[in-house]
């Protein structure tokens, strides 16, 4: 996930220090959580993990890489029924993809395509959710993997305050893609992670700080 700020290059210095300085498995508190790299590597070492953060973009990889303790055996087959959508035209295509519209400017952050995939596979997730066809676990998981499936493809560094002028390939999400170019993409390799964090549930469990999580 490009992010700045991003810890999961510091990961293996984060977990060597805690190995020589003696530090044993216990509590931990991931302050300005991100990304959620941290939290979940030490998850998966055994910690009690208790993160927190302001963006709800954050909170939505804590609750599907900390507070998820597993998933529905199903869920690879929810990511391809987002991914085999047809674009649809909504928010991302309005404000991040270039438009036709007289003065609307070229906002190349995503192509066209991939704007409307994100778009269909966003918009269909929240009737799901709406329609009370996946609890609040998938949907987190498979929300997640809309958000890390689209950075792949974001024309940009990590920011969106300007875009690359090479567009990338095509979006997927989960184990099928959108396209040719990703086989697998973004969250699906956590969520299968999220499915070996269930096997651990008697050994430790996690929780967000800020919002009442359970």
């Amino acid at each position: 996930m490009r992010y700045i700020g991003n810890k999961t290059r510091l990961l293996p210095f984060i977990l060597r220090t805690l190995k020589r300085s003696g530090i044993g498995v216990g509590s931990v508190h991931d302050a300005f959580a991100g990304t959620a790299s941290v939290s979940r590597a030490l998850k998966e070492k055994g910690w009690r993990v208790h993160s927190s953060d302001l963006l709800m973009s954050s909170y939505v990889f804590q609750r599907a890489y900390v507070v998820a303790e597993d998933a529905d055996p199903l869920l690879g087959d929810m990511a391809r029924d987002l991914s085999a959508l047809p674009p649809r035209r909504a928010f991302i295509s309005e404000h991040f993809s270039p438009s036709d519209r007289r003065g609307a400017g070229t906002r190349m952050y995503f192509t066209p395509e991939n704007a409307g995939r994100i778009d269909a596979a966003r918009e269909e997730l929240e009737q799901w959710r709406k329609a009370g066809r996946i609890d609040e676990t998938n949907y987190y998981l498979l929300l997640a993997a809309i958000i890390e499936g689209a950075d792949r493809v974001a024309n940009t560094a990590g920011v969106y305050a300007s875009y690359d002028e090479v567009a990338r390939g095509r979006i997927g999400i989960g184990a099928s893609a959108f396209g040719a170019d990703h086989k697998i993409v973004g969250g699906f390799v956590f969520i299968l992670a999220a499915r070996r964090a269930g096997k651990e549930r008697e050994r430790h469990r996690a929780g967000c700080l800020g919002r009442q999580v359970e």
